[in-house]
Protein backbone atom coordinates (compact mmCIF):
# COMPACT_ATOMS: atom_id res chain seq x y z
CA UNK A 1 0.00 0.00 0.00
CA UNK A 2 2.82 2.60 1.12
CA UNK A 3 4.73 1.71 -2.22
CA UNK A 4 1.17 2.73 -4.39
CA UNK A 5 1.05 6.10 -2.70
CA UNK A 6 4.72 6.61 -3.07
CA UNK A 7 4.60 5.79 -6.80
CA UNK A 8 0.77 8.16 -7.06
CA UNK A 9 3.23 11.04 -5.44
CA UNK A 10 5.94 10.21 -7.30
CA UNK A 11 3.61 10.56 -10.87
CA UNK A 12 1.98 13.62 -9.22
CA UNK A 13 5.29 15.38 -8.67
CA UNK A 14 6.65 14.04 -11.91
CA UNK A 15 3.90 15.79 -14.17
CA UNK A 16 3.89 18.56 -12.59
CA UNK A 17 7.16 19.40 -13.49
CA UNK A 18 6.84 18.51 -16.87
CA UNK A 19 3.90 21.03 -16.97
CA UNK A 20 6.06 23.51 -15.22
CA UNK A 21 8.86 22.73 -17.33
CA UNK A 22 6.77 23.18 -20.66
CA UNK A 23 5.76 26.95 -19.18
CA UNK A 24 9.33 27.85 -19.07
CA UNK A 25 10.01 26.64 -22.41
CA UNK A 26 6.74 28.62 -23.79
CA UNK A 27 7.98 31.64 -21.51
CA UNK A 28 11.90 31.69 -23.20
CA UNK A 29 9.99 31.04 -26.54
CA UNK A 30 7.87 34.67 -25.85
CA UNK A 31 10.96 36.53 -24.63
CA UNK A 32 12.96 35.30 -27.83
CA UNK A 33 10.54 36.52 -29.91
CA UNK A 34 10.23 39.83 -28.15
CA UNK A 35 13.91 40.33 -28.29
CA UNK A 36 14.20 39.73 -31.85
CA UNK A 37 11.54 42.18 -32.73
CA UNK A 38 13.24 44.67 -31.20
CA UNK A 39 16.96 43.72 -32.24
CA UNK A 40 15.59 43.92 -35.72
CA UNK A 41 14.21 46.82 -35.72
CA UNK A 42 17.81 48.54 -33.51
CA UNK A 43 19.83 46.59 -36.59
CA UNK A 44 17.95 48.31 -38.99
CA UNK A 45 18.09 51.69 -37.54
CA UNK A 46 22.17 51.21 -37.29
CA UNK A 47 22.88 49.93 -40.84
CA UNK A 48 20.34 51.53 -42.74
CA UNK A 49 19.04 48.49 -44.28
CA UNK A 50 14.94 47.27 -43.75
CA UNK A 51 15.37 44.21 -41.29
CA UNK A 52 12.36 42.16 -42.26
CA UNK A 53 10.04 41.85 -38.93
CA UNK A 54 6.86 40.73 -40.17
CA UNK A 55 7.30 37.00 -39.45
CA UNK A 56 7.06 38.18 -35.48
CA UNK A 57 3.84 40.23 -35.88
CA UNK A 58 0.21 39.20 -36.56
CA UNK A 59 -0.01 41.12 -40.15
CA UNK A 60 -3.63 41.05 -39.70
CA UNK A 61 -3.49 43.64 -37.25
CA UNK A 62 -3.33 47.12 -38.59
CA UNK A 63 -0.90 48.85 -35.88
CA UNK A 64 1.65 45.52 -36.90
CA UNK A 65 1.15 46.72 -40.83
CA UNK A 66 2.23 50.38 -39.42
CA UNK A 67 5.08 49.48 -37.86
CA UNK A 68 6.87 47.08 -40.78
CA UNK A 69 5.94 50.68 -42.92
CA UNK A 70 7.02 53.22 -40.69
CA UNK A 71 10.58 50.98 -40.04
CA UNK A 72 10.90 50.94 -44.17
CA UNK A 73 10.11 54.52 -44.70
CA UNK A 74 12.73 55.77 -41.04
CA UNK A 75 14.91 53.61 -43.30
CA UNK A 76 14.44 55.09 -46.61
CA UNK A 77 14.76 59.12 -45.26
CA UNK A 78 17.85 57.78 -43.76
CA UNK A 79 19.19 56.65 -46.85
CA UNK A 80 18.49 59.33 -48.72
CA UNK A 81 20.15 61.80 -46.36
CA UNK A 82 22.92 59.19 -45.73
CA UNK A 83 22.52 59.34 -42.13
CA UNK A 84 23.03 55.76 -41.27
CA UNK A 85 26.36 55.32 -39.18
CA UNK A 86 25.22 54.74 -36.11
CA UNK A 87 26.56 52.77 -32.98
CA UNK A 88 24.56 49.97 -31.60
CA UNK A 89 24.15 49.98 -27.68
CA UNK A 90 22.87 47.61 -25.22
CA UNK A 91 19.72 47.65 -25.52
CA UNK A 92 17.51 46.26 -21.80
CA UNK A 93 14.71 44.86 -22.12
CA UNK A 94 12.98 43.78 -18.67
CA UNK A 95 10.31 40.75 -18.42
CA UNK A 96 7.87 42.47 -15.25
CA UNK A 97 5.03 39.70 -16.59
CA UNK A 98 3.77 36.47 -18.63
CA UNK A 99 1.07 35.44 -18.43
CA UNK A 100 0.28 32.20 -20.71
CA UNK A 101 -3.62 31.11 -21.41
CA UNK A 102 -3.53 28.61 -23.91
CA UNK A 103 -2.50 30.12 -27.46
CA UNK A 104 -2.35 33.54 -26.22
CA UNK A 105 -0.22 35.09 -23.66
CA UNK A 106 -0.12 38.85 -22.21
CA UNK A 107 3.42 40.43 -21.81
CA UNK A 108 4.42 43.15 -19.73
CA UNK A 109 7.99 44.60 -20.44
CA UNK A 110 10.05 47.91 -19.86
CA UNK A 111 12.17 48.84 -22.87
CA UNK A 112 15.11 51.09 -21.63
CA UNK A 113 18.94 52.01 -22.85
CA UNK A 114 22.24 51.27 -20.58
CA UNK A 115 22.16 54.17 -18.66
CA UNK A 116 25.20 55.73 -20.46
CA UNK A 117 25.52 59.36 -20.86
CA UNK A 118 26.27 60.30 -25.19
CA UNK A 119 24.89 56.78 -25.90
CA UNK A 120 21.93 57.88 -28.47
CA UNK A 121 19.46 55.27 -29.02
CA UNK A 122 16.32 55.19 -31.66
CA UNK A 123 13.29 57.03 -30.09
CA UNK A 124 11.02 54.74 -32.30
CA UNK A 125 12.05 51.79 -30.16
CA UNK A 126 9.56 52.78 -27.78
CA UNK A 127 10.47 53.70 -24.20
CA UNK A 128 8.73 53.01 -21.65
CA UNK A 129 5.96 50.27 -20.48
CA UNK A 130 5.02 47.82 -22.88
CA UNK A 131 1.89 45.77 -22.80
CA UNK A 132 2.37 43.23 -25.50
CA UNK A 133 -0.15 40.76 -26.68
CA UNK A 134 0.80 37.11 -27.99
CA UNK A 135 -1.15 34.69 -29.95
CA UNK A 136 0.23 30.86 -31.06
CA UNK A 137 -0.68 30.02 -34.47
CA UNK A 138 1.48 26.75 -36.28
CA UNK A 139 3.22 26.62 -33.04
CA UNK A 140 5.19 29.38 -33.33
CA UNK A 141 4.06 32.75 -31.43
CA UNK A 142 3.71 36.11 -32.66
CA UNK A 143 3.13 39.37 -31.40
CA UNK A 144 -0.61 40.90 -32.02
CA UNK A 145 -0.15 43.80 -30.36
CA UNK A 146 2.48 45.87 -29.22
CA UNK A 147 0.72 48.86 -26.71
CA UNK A 148 3.03 51.18 -24.77
CA UNK A 149 3.34 54.64 -22.99
CA UNK A 150 6.54 56.45 -23.77
CA UNK A 151 8.24 58.95 -21.76
CA UNK A 152 5.96 61.95 -22.06
CA UNK A 153 3.03 59.60 -20.87
CA UNK A 154 1.61 59.51 -24.02
CA UNK A 155 -0.29 56.36 -25.38
CA UNK A 156 0.99 54.21 -28.68
CA UNK A 157 -1.72 54.96 -31.70
CA UNK A 158 -0.31 52.99 -34.89
CA UNK A 159 -2.66 53.54 -37.66
CA UNK A 160 -1.41 52.67 -40.89
CA UNK A 161 -2.23 56.38 -42.49
CA UNK A 162 0.56 58.15 -40.41
CA UNK A 163 3.04 56.40 -42.37
CA UNK A 164 1.31 57.63 -45.74
CA UNK A 165 1.24 61.28 -44.13
CA UNK A 166 4.83 61.35 -43.00
CA UNK A 167 5.56 60.41 -46.20
CA UNK A 168 3.75 62.18 -48.35
CA UNK A 169 4.93 65.66 -45.88
CA UNK A 170 8.45 64.14 -45.76
CA UNK A 171 8.78 64.84 -49.82
CA UNK A 172 6.64 67.88 -49.37
CA UNK A 173 9.70 69.30 -47.02
CA UNK A 174 11.99 67.77 -48.91
CA UNK A 175 11.21 69.66 -52.39
CA UNK A 176 10.17 72.96 -50.71
CA UNK A 177 13.84 72.71 -49.61
CA UNK A 178 15.23 71.74 -52.92
CA UNK A 179 13.63 74.30 -54.33
CA UNK A 180 13.63 77.62 -52.44
CA UNK A 181 16.27 79.13 -53.69
CA UNK A 182 15.21 82.50 -52.10
CA UNK A 183 17.73 84.04 -49.20
CA UNK A 184 16.09 85.58 -46.75
CA UNK A 185 17.03 88.41 -45.27
CA UNK A 186 16.68 88.37 -41.22
CA UNK A 187 17.41 90.80 -37.83
CA UNK A 188 17.19 89.57 -34.55
CA UNK A 189 15.40 92.60 -33.17
CA UNK A 190 12.41 93.89 -35.26
CA UNK A 191 10.99 95.99 -32.53
CA UNK A 192 12.03 99.48 -31.22
CA UNK A 193 11.72 99.99 -27.24
CA UNK A 194 11.09 103.57 -26.00
CA UNK A 195 11.47 102.64 -22.29
CA UNK A 196 15.12 102.56 -21.82
CA UNK A 197 16.47 99.10 -20.59
CA UNK A 198 19.57 97.24 -20.23
CA UNK A 199 20.21 94.11 -22.37
CA UNK A 200 21.87 90.85 -21.38
CA UNK A 201 23.32 88.44 -24.40
CA UNK A 202 21.85 84.65 -24.45
CA UNK A 203 24.90 82.45 -23.40
CA UNK A 204 24.69 79.43 -25.39
CA UNK A 205 27.82 77.88 -23.68
CA UNK A 206 26.42 78.10 -20.62
CA UNK A 207 22.70 76.45 -22.05
CA UNK A 208 24.43 73.98 -23.20
CA UNK A 209 26.55 73.16 -20.05
CA UNK A 210 22.69 72.77 -18.10
CA UNK A 211 21.58 70.73 -20.58
CA UNK A 212 24.41 68.54 -20.19
CA UNK A 213 24.35 68.80 -16.16
CA UNK A 214 20.40 68.14 -15.61
CA UNK A 215 18.91 66.61 -18.98
CA UNK A 216 19.42 62.56 -17.33
CA UNK A 217 19.91 64.03 -13.62
CA UNK A 218 17.10 66.51 -13.40
CA UNK A 219 17.88 69.64 -10.79
CA UNK A 220 15.50 69.30 -7.77
CA UNK A 221 15.51 73.31 -7.09
CA UNK A 222 12.67 72.88 -9.25
CA UNK A 223 9.89 70.84 -9.14
CA UNK A 224 9.09 68.12 -12.19
CA UNK A 225 6.25 68.24 -13.93
CA UNK A 226 3.21 65.46 -15.02
CA UNK A 227 4.57 66.94 -18.81
CA UNK A 228 7.84 68.38 -17.63
CA UNK A 229 9.50 69.25 -21.23
CA UNK A 230 8.76 72.81 -21.42
CA UNK A 231 9.56 73.27 -17.47
CA UNK A 232 12.98 71.79 -18.24
CA UNK A 233 13.09 73.92 -21.58
CA UNK A 234 12.69 77.06 -19.66
CA UNK A 235 15.21 76.52 -17.01
CA UNK A 236 18.04 75.66 -19.59
CA UNK A 237 17.05 78.78 -21.19
CA UNK A 238 16.79 80.67 -17.46
CA UNK A 239 20.22 79.44 -17.36
CA UNK A 240 20.98 80.34 -20.59
CA UNK A 241 20.27 84.01 -19.34
CA UNK A 242 22.49 84.20 -16.35
CA UNK A 243 19.94 82.52 -13.98
CA UNK A 244 21.98 81.43 -10.83
CA UNK A 245 22.01 77.75 -9.75
CA UNK A 246 20.86 78.76 -6.10
CA UNK A 247 17.59 78.69 -4.54
CA UNK A 248 17.81 81.49 -2.49
CA UNK A 249 18.98 83.33 -5.95
CA UNK A 250 17.26 81.64 -8.75
CA UNK A 251 15.01 84.67 -9.37
CA UNK A 252 17.23 86.51 -11.31
CA UNK A 253 16.75 86.16 -14.59
CA UNK A 254 12.91 85.53 -14.12
CA UNK A 255 10.20 87.33 -14.39
CA UNK A 256 6.50 87.90 -12.60
CA UNK A 257 5.28 86.00 -15.76
CA UNK A 258 7.61 83.39 -15.95
CA UNK A 259 9.19 81.50 -12.87
CA UNK A 260 9.25 78.21 -11.00
CA UNK A 261 10.72 76.80 -8.07
CA UNK A 262 10.57 73.58 -6.05
CA UNK A 263 6.49 74.16 -5.81
CA UNK A 264 5.46 75.10 -9.45
CA UNK A 265 5.60 77.51 -11.98
CA UNK A 266 4.05 79.83 -13.68
CA UNK A 267 1.85 79.00 -17.42
CA UNK A 268 4.00 80.95 -19.15
CA UNK A 269 7.31 78.77 -17.85
CA UNK A 270 5.78 75.38 -18.37
CA UNK A 271 3.50 75.59 -21.21
CA UNK A 272 4.76 74.56 -24.66
CA UNK A 273 2.38 77.25 -26.98
CA UNK A 274 2.69 79.89 -24.24
CA UNK A 275 6.40 79.89 -23.72
CA UNK A 276 6.42 80.08 -27.21
CA UNK A 277 4.02 83.31 -27.20
CA UNK A 278 5.96 84.84 -24.09
CA UNK A 279 9.86 84.74 -25.66
CA UNK A 280 8.20 86.60 -28.73
CA UNK A 281 6.21 89.33 -27.10
CA UNK A 282 7.83 92.61 -27.35
CA UNK A 283 8.65 93.31 -23.84
CA UNK A 284 11.53 95.25 -21.64
CA UNK A 285 11.64 92.82 -19.04
CA UNK A 286 12.44 89.17 -19.65
CA UNK A 287 13.88 86.72 -22.34
CA UNK A 288 13.63 87.21 -25.85
CA UNK A 289 13.94 85.62 -28.96
CA UNK A 290 13.39 85.50 -32.88
CA UNK A 291 11.82 82.63 -34.47
CA UNK A 292 14.36 80.96 -37.60
CA UNK A 293 13.12 78.77 -40.65
CA UNK A 294 15.10 75.94 -40.04
CA UNK A 295 17.16 74.13 -37.34
CA UNK A 296 20.28 75.15 -39.75
CA UNK A 297 20.09 79.11 -38.35
CA UNK A 298 19.96 77.77 -34.58
CA UNK A 299 23.07 76.68 -32.28
CA UNK A 300 23.30 74.47 -29.54
CA UNK A 301 21.37 76.14 -26.45
CA UNK A 302 18.46 77.29 -29.09
CA UNK A 303 15.01 76.18 -28.51
CA UNK A 304 12.85 73.61 -30.56
CA UNK A 305 9.52 72.65 -30.51
CA UNK A 306 6.88 70.10 -32.48
CA UNK A 307 3.31 68.86 -33.16
CA UNK A 308 3.55 65.63 -32.90
CA UNK A 309 1.98 63.46 -34.99
CA UNK A 310 1.86 60.10 -33.30
CA UNK A 311 -0.32 61.02 -30.17
CA UNK A 312 -3.95 62.31 -29.60
CA UNK A 313 -2.02 64.11 -26.51
CA UNK A 314 -3.16 67.76 -28.17
CA UNK A 315 -5.03 68.37 -31.71
CA UNK A 316 -3.24 68.80 -34.21
CA UNK A 317 -1.98 72.73 -34.82
CA UNK A 318 -0.82 72.71 -31.34
CA UNK A 319 2.79 72.15 -30.21
CA UNK A 320 3.11 70.26 -27.49
CA UNK A 321 6.89 69.37 -26.99
CA UNK A 322 9.86 71.46 -26.04
CA UNK A 323 13.52 70.71 -26.76
CA UNK A 324 16.82 71.89 -26.58
CA UNK A 325 19.36 71.84 -29.22
CA UNK A 326 22.15 70.03 -28.03
CA UNK A 327 24.74 69.54 -31.01
CA UNK A 328 24.13 69.45 -35.00
CA UNK A 329 22.67 66.28 -34.84
CA UNK A 330 20.78 66.05 -30.97
CA UNK A 331 18.75 67.30 -28.43
CA UNK A 332 17.84 67.28 -24.88
CA UNK A 333 14.54 67.03 -23.17
CA UNK A 334 12.56 66.23 -20.21
CA UNK A 335 9.67 63.59 -20.43
CA UNK A 336 7.12 62.37 -17.87
CA UNK A 337 7.67 63.58 -14.14
CA UNK A 338 11.59 65.03 -15.01
CA UNK A 339 12.69 62.21 -16.64
CA UNK A 340 15.26 62.83 -19.07
CA UNK A 341 16.50 61.65 -22.75
CA UNK A 342 19.40 62.74 -25.19
CA UNK A 343 18.17 62.05 -28.86
CA UNK A 344 18.81 62.03 -32.31
CA UNK A 345 16.58 65.60 -33.64
CA UNK A 346 15.93 63.53 -37.02
CA UNK A 347 14.45 60.79 -35.18
CA UNK A 348 11.77 63.59 -34.02
CA UNK A 349 11.31 65.38 -36.60
CA UNK A 350 10.33 62.70 -38.66
CA UNK A 351 7.05 61.83 -36.20
CA UNK A 352 6.03 65.63 -36.18
CA UNK A 353 3.29 67.43 -38.21
CA UNK A 354 5.30 70.52 -37.82
CA UNK A 355 8.37 72.22 -36.18
CA UNK A 356 9.55 75.72 -35.19
CA UNK A 357 12.74 76.79 -33.96
CA UNK A 358 13.95 79.73 -32.02
CA UNK A 359 16.91 81.77 -31.51
CA UNK A 360 17.51 83.21 -28.26
CA UNK A 361 18.63 86.70 -28.20
CA UNK A 362 18.63 89.24 -25.24
CA UNK A 363 17.18 89.58 -21.90
CA UNK A 364 15.60 92.83 -21.43
CA UNK A 365 15.72 94.28 -17.90
CA UNK A 366 14.56 98.34 -17.43
CA UNK A 367 17.57 100.99 -16.41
Amino acid sequence: MKRKLLLILILIISFGSLGYAKENIEEENIKQVIKQYFDLKYSSYVEGEYKDISHLLDMTVEGNQYEVEFLKYKIDAMNYRKEYSFEKYPLNIYFNKIDINGNKAEVYINVEDDGVRGHIYPVFLGWGQHEIIMIKKEGKWIIQNDLYTDLLGHKSNKKLKDVEDLRRDYKKRLDKFMGNNIKQLETDEIVIFHIPYDKYPYDNNRAVQYLADYTENRNTMFYAAPNDCTNFASQVIWYGFGGINDYAQRKKRMTSEWYAGSGGGSIKWESVEKLWEYLLEPKVDGPNGVTKPSKDYLKPGDLIQFDWRSTDYTPHGIFDHSVIMYNSSMVGYHGANGTGKFAYYKDLADSSYDIRYMKLTYYHKPL
